[in-house]
């Protein structure tokens, strides 16, 4: 009720108390892009980073009816060097936002013997140290003024191990376990994690599907909406509802299910590059 009923009438934060400025990472698509429309929607400016600066010029004349300043900052994740390029460009902003979105993933289930280092080296770079680099950059900030907003957008992999995508699973498991410390560290900024199980994105390659699957707009406004109320929710009530089922549930049975459910997922994939090498 508190997250998702009550916002919808106005009993939600006032985003704009954090700061004039919000950062958000992977902004170009997706749920970062939607988020940042939020956002924007509520009156704050938006930084949006990606890595591909014609894109991020496309997206950023889309924010031209919210009446905000919009800045874009081009910037691979998968690269560990250059954040001070970053830093030097925020340096001037009052920056109380920062949602921790970019994010990758393996293109389909495999083994872990079997996924390329470089997949994994790039997956951690783009997962972990992007979101390790960009809060230290912008917490020491929002520490000093005693308010500040980090959300960091995590993954329901991240809550259970995920056989077949174990990379993947643990970085967001990370981000999960960072975000909670952090904030126990810090009692004057909120640090938030999202950990939403399907929403309709290139990265899932899933299309709306009712109330499990949400679109990415449907999703992120009811993620924002619930901005600075819980340290660790979905963002989207079927899903806090599908996290809830899973608590009750034992370890060893909901790995052997996301094991069958993956395993099909890399029949699947194995088939399809079959028929396109025939």
């Amino acid at each position: 009720m508190r997250l998702y009923f009550l916002p919808r009438f106005g009993m939600k934060k006032d985003l704009k108390k954090y700061g004039k400025w919000a950062v958000i990472t992977g902004a170009t698509d997706g749920i970062g892009k939607a988020i940042a429309k939020q956002i924007a929607k509520r009156g704050i400016n938006v930084v949006l980073i990606s890595r591909t600066e014609e894109k991020l010029k496309q997206v950023a004349e889309e924010f031209g009816t919210y009446n905000v300043e919009v800045k874009t900052v081009t910037y691979d994740f998968s690269n560990v060097g250059g954040y001070e390029a970053i830093e030097s460009q925020l340096k001037d902003l009052e920056i109380g936002i920062l949602v921790n979105n970019v994010g990758v993933s393996f293109d389909h289930p495999d083994y872990f013997l079997e996924v390329p280092e470089s997949a994994s080296d790039r997956m951690i770079n783009v997962n972990i140290t992007s979101v390790l680099k960009m809060t230290k950059m912008l917490m020491d900030g929002m520490n000093q003024r005693k308010t500040g907003l980090i959300v960091n957008v995590s993954s329901a992999s991240g809550l259970a191990p995920v056989p077949l995508l174990s990379v993947y699973s643990a970085t967001k498991a990370f981000v999960c376990f960072m975000s909670k410390a952090l904030q126990s560290e810090y009692s004057g900024v909120y640090t938030q994690v999202l950990t939403p199980f399907f929403v309709a994105t290139n990265l899932s390659q899933m299309r709306p599907r009712g109330v499990m699957v949400p679109s990415a707009d449907r999703y992120a406004a009811s993620a924002v909406n619930a901005f600075g109320l819980e340290t660790l929710t979905c963002g989207w009530w079927s899903h806090d509802i599908q996290r809830f089922v899973q608590s009750l549930l034992p370890e060893w049975f909901i790995n052997k299910k996301t094991l069958e459910i993956m395993q099909g997922g890399r029949k699947r994939w194995l088939r399809k590059q079959q028929q396109k090498a025939d």
